[in-house]
């Protein structure tokens, strides 16, 4: 929107891509500029238009990150990309073709006018020595007004020990530990307090060395509190945490302590305090494993009449299986304690020595709901040497 003080008229596209040279509007009657547009991201949702500070974050020495970025021209007149030159060798050019496969860059590069066609190209980040790293890559190109512009990167390279990686003495916060870490590695977290809406990773476990009452890790009601689903995760482990703070944002509901896929381990935790939908959302199950766990006192926030403290759902294996095992779901309001929703294939659920009780949802008495997937039949529920309130009767079928 405009500013009080701005004497243009706001002529409305709100996509940056479309506006003037300023980056804020289309005025009516204003200079074109130089039509020429950089830009990061590949939607309008995520995309930054601001190359003075692409941050790569931490990166483990040794290991190769990159940002993908965007050279859209919108003049009447072709554009080449006629040189680049990078003030540090860790940080480099390269180009990207639409399948996404990287490749060295040639110049001069076309860069066709009228938008008939985007110039890919991917800054690199491989750092050789631990530290904080800066550097400007500088383009220049065949265009009148826009003869040079500098795109600024920075990261943190941190050195990967041979053994764990434990946070906070390698890893300065958990996520730092997870985007440095390698399939195959555990990460070990110190007695503490984190703050922290962590990006899962595949193939990574990640521990306590002091148990859940030691070690927490909360959301500050920002978010999901471990999100694994956007970036799909497949056997990750988490062990030893409290989860707590998580605020539920997928779509109008969402899940707010946990928000996994693919067959995740999930021992000795407390989820508590979590605000949304599902307080641990399992998507495609394939085998996972719920153990030593409890879930009380979080809140529903969202609209779905299949609310709950646990709610998977997907497709699932033949002959695997989800094990609930040695959980109690108890006192969490305004949802179901077990929701099992979407199952195809033969992916029973196995409830044992578990307790789930006091789980309100919109004055139902259910404490598990289930529903069929597209296969049928397409599983079983078991609960064996657990206490169910209202017995058989709170298992109910929607």
């Amino acid at each position: 929107s405009l500013s009080a003080s701005s004497p243009a008229i706001d002529a409305g596209n709100p996509f940056a891509l479309y506006n003037d040279s300023d980056g804020t509007r289309n005025d009516m009657g204003a200079n074109g500029g130089s039509r020429f547009v950089i830009y990061t991201g590949v939607n309008d949702n995520n995309v930054k238009y601001d190359m003075t500070d692409l941050s790569f974050g931490y990166v483990g020495v040794g290991n190769q990150e990159f940002l993908d970025i965007s050279l859209v021209n919108m003049g009447n007149e072709n554009i080449f990309l006629n040189d680049f030159s990078s003030t540090d060798s860790q940080f480099f050019v390269t180009g990207l073709s639409d399948g996404q496969s990287s490749f060295p860059l040639d110049i001069p590069r076309l860069i066709p006018s009228n938008r008939q066609d985007i110039l890919r190209i991917r800054l690199n980040y491989l750092p050789n020595t631990s530290g904080v790293d800066s550097a400007n890559v500088v383009l220049t190109t065949s265009s009148e007004y826009l003869s040079q512009f500098t795109i600024s990167g920075n990261g943190t390279a941190l050195a990967i020990p041979t053994g764990d990686i434990n946070v906070p003495a390698d890893a300065p916060t958990i996520q730092a530990a997870i985007d440095i870490a390698s399939s195959g590695k555990t990460i070990v977290v110190a007695p503490g307090e984190y703050f922290e809406n962590i990006i899962a990773k595949s193939d990574i476990s990640l521990t306590s060395s002091g148990g859940p009452l030691q070690t927490i890790i909360n959301g500050n009601n920002d978010g999901v509190v471990i999100e694994g689903h956007n970036n799909p995760t497949r056997n990750f482990t988490l062990d030893g945490f409290t989860i707590t703070g998580g605020n539920g944002a997928y779509y109008e509901h969402g899940s707010s302590a946990m928000y996994l896929e693919n067959g995740s381990t999930l021992r000795n935790l407390i989820i508590t305090g979590n605000t949304g939908w599902g307080n641990v959302s399992q998507f495609h199950p394939r085998g996972t494993l719920i153990e030593n766990v409890a879930i009380f006192d979080n809140v529903n926030s969202g609209t779905l009449n299949s609310n709950a403290a646990v709610y998977i759902y997907g497709d699932g294996n033949d002959g695997e299986y989800t094990i609930l095992k040695n959980v109690t779901i108890a006192g969490n309001d305004g949802m179901y304690g077990i929701s099992y929703h979407g199952i195809s294939n033969e992916h029973d659920l196995n409830i044992i020595n578990s307790c789930i009780w006091g789980n309100e949802q919109q004055d139902e008495t259910a404490q598990i709901v289930f529903g069929h997937g597209s296969n049928s039949p397409a599983y079983t529920i078991n609960v064996k040497h657990s206490l169910i309130e209202g017995g058989a009767g709170a298992i109910s079928y929607s």
